[in-house]
């Protein structure tokens, strides 16, 4: 009789393994490009190594703030014996959420010695203004400098309108009286 080594949690440990994959990876390809994102005051900056990766089976698109990179390593040659193999080949993906301070729209690309170079502007900031919001003293006039408050609008309502509709005792409130 042999004794053999037990590991209960091996299932376990294989599914932690697999969750330590980026978040940011949508979908996923035979292989995954190095990306480096940079930021500076005015743009992102986002480069992707694909050495061996021709221009034209590069695609970039961007689609609900988020940005993807595919496309496909093709094999060189198929038709020979190989010893050794360790570049990788085939399709891949990668996918990153924007900020919602980017220009989606005009994103400069650049594909030089392997490396995919994208420039992502950023939109000028939103400046936060406080506006002061007039208040009518209650004679339907946003233009009335009657200095009549509500109160007084309505106790003189109350009384007696006269020919005055709105209730304004000012002749130069604007409503029309």
């Amino acid at each position: 009789m042999s004794l053999s080594l037990m590991h209960p949690f091996a299932e376990m440990d294989k599914m932690f393994e697999d969750f330590d994959r980026p978040l940011i990876q949508f979908d996923e390809g035979d292989w995954m490009p190095a990306v480096d994102i940079e930021e500076s005051d005015k743009a992102y900056l986002v480069r992707a190594e694909l050495p061996g990766v021709h221009k034209d089976d590069v695609h970039v698109v961007i689609e609900n703030n988020v940005l993807t990179i595919k496309g496909e390593k093709r094999v060189e040659i198929e038709d020979t014996k190989r010893h050794r193999v360790e570049r990788s080949y085939g399709s891949f993906v990668r996918s990153f959420t924007l900020p919602q301070t980017v220009k989606t729209h005009g994103i400069g690309a650049e594909f030089i010695d392997g490396v995919l170079s994208l420039t992502i502007t950023k939109r000028a900031k939103a400046v936060h203004k406080q506006y002061e919001v007039p208040i009518s003293c209650g004679c339907n006039s946003m233009n009335c400098d009657c200095g009549v408050t509500a109160d007084r609008v309505e106790a003189e309502k109350s009384q007696t309108l006269g020919s005055r509709s709105c209730g304004c005792t000012a002749m130069n409130c604007g409503c029309g009286v």
